[in-house]
């Protein structure tokens, strides 16, 4: 299987991670997730893993920005199994790294309308010399 055919690696996502998590289709945006954020993903691996995403119903891009630790970047976000709240994933568009994730209500909750981000992690990846 060759990472530039996103419906095969997607459908290899979906058969190793069956049973796992509230819905396949959240499970597999989640690992995707989990290998983006590590940083080590090769760039035409990570390019076909966004496109893996995009295949995921529900997954969308989203048309506004988002901040991250001070870094913007562009979400892609995948709605939760009752529609409550989106899990994004944030991509620095110049560099196509995961600049980190946002959790973020859909639905307006007492004290927080739709819209307010009720957790995030910030990612930075670097290249060094050697490992600590």
């Amino acid at each position: 299987m060759s990472p530039k055919d996103p419906r095969a690696l997607l459908d290899l996502i979906y058969e190793r991670t069956k049973g796992a998590g509230k819905t396949p289709d959240s499970e597999a945006f989640v690992t995707i997730a989990d290998g983006l954020r590590t940083g080590a993903v090769p760039a035409e691996l990570r390019a076909a893993l966004y496109k893996v995403a995009a295949l995921i119903p529900g997954v969308k891009l989203s048309d506004r920005q988002a901040t991250i630790d001070g870094r913007t970047g562009t979400a892609i976000g995948v709605p939760s199994p009752d529609g409550a709240a989106r899990t994004d994933i944030i991509i620095d568009p110049d560099s196509g790294l995961v600049i980190g994730e946002q959790n973020v209500l859909l639905k307006d909750y007492p004290g927080s309308p739709a819209g307010t981000v009720t957790g995030w992690t910030s990612v930075r990846t670097s290249v060094v010399d050697s490992a600590p």
